[in-house]
């Protein structure tokens, strides 16, 4: 997932600036996840082995994680308001 919702409740956008020590949480079932970030995948969250919630997110690919960051970016440009 790209984005996740800090200890303030902000909803942050994974990228190579967010930073791992941060606690983070799914948007979805509220439950704690962790940014992974590497040379191989784009930055995102995941939530924990341990975590039994249904996981709206994972298991995307690579393309499909750059795709949907890209169109995020883009109409962001456009309408200045976008929810991923």
């Amino acid at each position: 997932m790209l984005l996740a919702y800090n200890q303030e409740k902000e909803l942050i956008f994974a990228d190579k600036n967010t930073k791992r020590k941060e606690t983070y949480f799914c948007p979805s079932c509220n439950e704690p996840v962790y940014l992974k970030k590497g040379e191989i995948m784009i930055p995102h969250f995941a939530h924990y082995q341990t975590c039994t919630q249904f996981v709206f997110s994972e298991g995307e690919t690579k393309e499909h994680l750059s795709g949907k960051k890209e169109l995020a970016r883009w109409f962001y440009l456009l309408v200045a308001e976008v929810e991923v």
